[in-house]
């Protein structure tokens, strides 16, 4: 049992461990209710990925599950890992590090997303595209917004209509809609001047607006 003594912010376990303070000092406790004291440190999100988020004199890192640091605290901000890189914020602009702390993408960037099927939105001069993991850009910044790749499209936005593209960039679904949801089994909902309907992956109404 674990005995009601940390002050925890009622995240679930991830990876065996959770967040915890103890008198102040923050660090983990594990599934036996053991505390693992993090010296120094502010902040500390949950493991993912086999590595935690860690806030130190105001600058953001990341340590391993033995505590030791992967990216010592320099970073203005930071986010998870996904498909090997993290999100990082230096010096206002938004670049990428690999699971060694080793800069995988310069910073350039005004914003980005995460990586996901290999290619990751990112924003410059209120315009958005994609790069790839070695930090080329693979899909022009046209767009006025960009979201993840899932299942091979990825939705974007243009002159205020939204679509979906493909990983070389081709229009796999024409940008001619007032709004998209994700596809699931195939379809997606879309909305259009008569209502919401819904789209295949051609863009083509299966299901009529009307409702």
């Amino acid at each position: 049992m674990i005995v009601p003594q940390y002050e925890i912010n009622s995240w679930p376990f991830r990876e065996g461990t959770v967040p915890a303070k103890l008198n102040g000092q923050c660090g983990f406790i594990d599934r036996t209710g053991n505390f693992i004291a993090l010296p120094e440190c502010e902040e500390v999100d949950r493991f993912h990925q086999g590595l935690a988020k860690i806030k130190q004199d105001g600058k953001w890192g990341f340590i391993n599950s033995t505590g030791m640091y992967v990216a010592f605290p320099q970073f203005e901000d930071v986010d998870y890992f996904s498909e090997g890189l993290a999100k990082v914020k230096q010096g206002g602009k938004w670049g990428f590090i690999d699971q060694s702390g080793n800069i995988a993408v310069g910073f350039s960037y005004d914003n980005v997303g995460f990586f996901k099927e290999g290619l990751a939105p990112v924003e410059k001069n209120g315009k958005w595209g994609f790069i790839d993991k070695s930090g080329r850009v693979v899909i022009s910044l046209d767009y006025e917004s960009a979201e993840c790749f899932r299942d091979g499209l990825a939705q974007v936005k243009k002159e205020g209509f939204y679509g979906f593209v493909d990983h070389n960039g081709k229009i796999a679904v024409p940008l001619r809609f007032f709004r998209l949801s994700w596809f699931s089994e195939d379809l997606a909902v879309a909305a259009t001047p008569e209502g919401l309907g819904y789209i295949n992956k051609s863009g083509l109404m299966v299901i009529a607006p009307g409702f």
